[in-house]
């Protein structure tokens, strides 16, 4: 059940607009729930859980707080946050500032979560996030919230609301990960360049560990610090990649194929593509194979 508190303090000029999405839209489709501009004065904030959506909110000017997941951001002119509703929120107009303007749009669907994970990976967790000068999303919030408030609706609204916020979704995940700390240290440089030399080799976070002299911990750490997942998981990647070119290429054995990509144990490497491809090594394979 949806627990809601909240205070609306806000100007004439505000926007508010609800979406009613259609049953396609909701069942396949990102849609969009609704959306708003809101200059808010000094007592505006919203207390809330449980609502099955995730919301954006981006600051123009002004400042606000948002306290969430156990901790307080402070939110500034370019700066946004990006929750899961479902979780205890409050946020507010930040009290030295007095003044919060903002665009905003609630959003939920089938590849929502995929999304916000993918935001999660570059922010390390943190649900807020600055974005670049230059960005266009505040341009693409603006016509989202246009697009919110034409007429009709129907499914040509829904999809042209779908791509404009896989796009905007797109340009937040793009943001935070320009705030990733920058340069790359050298020995994560190392590391990686070895994953890609290497892979066919047996390799463990103990491997590596032992090889650069870093701690395993700091390696795990620190790796999914800089690109967004472990060594392990970039391994794993590198494997399947090769491995989905030599069943296209070739006409190697799938053991074969394991073989040289690193994952002797020819049960688990099926076990492990037909997870990530939805398809065994042979129906890729087949798929994928030359039209004679």
């Amino acid at each position: 059940m949806e627990v809601l508190h909240y205070n609306l303090d806000m100007t004439p000029e505000s926007e508010w607009k609800i979406v009613s999405a259609g049953a396609f839209a909701r069942d396949k489709l990102l849609y969009l729930q609704e959306a708003g501009h809101f200059i808010s004065g000094a007592n505006y904030y919203t207390v809330r859980k449980e609502l099955d959506s995730y919301l954006v909110k981006l600051t123009l000017s002004g400042a606000g707080i948002l306290e969430y997941g156990g901790e307080t951001y402070r939110l500034p002119a370019g700066s946004f946050f990006w929750i899961d509703c479902r979780a205890p929120q409050h946020y507010y107009t930040a009290p030295d500032a007095g003044q919060w303007d903002v665009l905003w749009f609630h959003f939920y669907g089938a590849t929502a979560d995929a999304y916000y994970q993918a935001f999660l990976s570059q922010t390390q967790g943190r649900a807020a996030a600055s974005l670049p000068v230059d960005s266009p999303v505040s341009a693409q919030m603006s016509a989202l919230l246009a697009l919110a408030g034409e007429d009709g609706g129907g499914l040509g609204r829904d999809l042209d609301a779908s791509a404009l916020m896989t796009t905007i979704l797109c340009g937040l995940i793009y943001g935070a990960a320009q705030q990733r700390p920058q340069p790359v240290p050298a020995v994560l440089q190392k590391v990686r360049q070895y994953l890609h030399e290497q892979y066919a080799q047996k390799i463990t976070l103990d491997t590596l560990s032992a090889r650069y002299n870093i701690s395993k911990y700091h390696l795990q750490r620190s790796f999914q610090r800089y690109f967004g997942q472990s060594p392990g998981e970039y391994l794993t990647r590198l494997r399947l990649t090769r491995a989905k070119e030599l069943l296209r290429a070739t006409d190697l054995p799938v053991s074969e194929v394991a073989y040289r990509v690193g994952m002797e144990n020819t049960s688990y490497f099926i076990s492990v593509f037909r997870v990530r491809e939805g398809a065994t090594p042979q129906q890729y394979r087949r798929r994928w194979s030359p039209v004679a």
